[in-house]
């Protein structure tokens, strides 16, 4: 299993057989998840009893009645394309936002890897990912999937771990940075010229609380917790729910407690940006 893909060989446990209607045809697209032994299509008409009556496995060119016939056998050989046998050594991930017209490479992957977590993605933001089979240098056509996140609260994250801030949650102004050089001379009006910084910062508040299965608690561990996690150093990642994302540096970690029986603190920190968010190499192996 892939994202949500699965590619194997013969010995599907479902056959599934399709007469399409008598006309001339282009184009097959196949949606959706699939597990695909061979696809085979031929310039003939067949009756029910001859289809059921096709072993795929021992499928064969109809000397001028296939059009095509492809056998997928852990290899990207497909019909009269051919890689030489070359099996299937690695894999390729793409990503693209919906309204993007072109993919980016995230990562490269062994043939056995199955797995993959992006921790990249902005909120509320449609993704198409596509996974691409590699036999050597050839690379095969990507199998498509589309997905989003949806989560309440702000997510800060530096790819080991992750930090969701919504409880009695205050959030700063969030100023632009832009040099600007204002010159005053003898003309009706200045002049400006603009310097290439641009960047944005602001600084989160937050109550941090946990649930025990009883009911919602302030401990000292998640406090010491954030604390390490806020001066670690590390190049993060912060979204809001509004889609916003941006690559941070954070810093000015500070907590204030209140004076109740069981001494809920609240949390505040600093964070300034420096990367673009839509860029996910900003972070390294984030």
């Amino acid at each position: 299993m892939f994202l949500g893909y699965s590619v194997l060989g013969y010995d599907s446990d479902v056959l599934y057989k399709t007469a399409l209607l008598r006309r001339k045809f282009a184009t097959t697209i196949f949606y959706g998840d699939a597990i695909l032994d061979n696809v085979h299509c031929m310039n003939m008409e067949l009756t029910r009893e001859q289809m059921d009556a096709v072993e795929p496995v021992r499928q064969l060119w109809k000397d001028s009645k296939t059009n095509w016939l492809s056998n997928f056998q852990n290899s990207l050989d497909s019909g009269t394309i051919k890689t030489g046998g070359i099996a299937i050594n690695g894999w390729k991930l793409k990503r693209k936002r919906i309204d993007e017209q072109t993919y980016t490479l995230l990562k490269s992957f062994g043939a056995t890897d199955t797995e993959f977590e992006d921790w990249t993605v902005a909120n509320n933001i449609d993704y198409e990912y596509s996974v691409h089979a590699l036999a050597d240098t050839i690379e095969g056509n990507g199998t498509v999937g589309t997905t989003s996140l949806d989560f309440d609260g702000w997510n800060l994250t530096d790819g080991d771990e992750q930090f969701m801030f919504w409880i009695n949650l205050k959030t700063s102004d969030i100023p632009m940075a832009k040099d600007m050089t204002i010159n005053d001379n003898y003309t009706t009006y200045p002049t400006v010229s603009f310097g290439t910084r641009q960047y944005e910062s602001g600084s989160i508040e937050t109550m941090p609380l946990t649930y025990n299965g009883n009911k919602y608690i302030s401990e000292l561990s998640e406090l010491n917790a954030l604390k390490a996690f806020i001066n670690n150093g590390k190049i993060k990642l912060l979204k809001n729910p509004k889609g916003e994302i941006w690559w941070v540096a954070t810093h000015n970690f500070s907590h204030s407690y209140m004076n109740t029986i069981e001494l809920p603190y609240t949390i505040k920190f600093d964070w300034i940006q420096v990367g673009n968010g839509q860029d996910p190499f900003v972070g390294g192996a984030l």
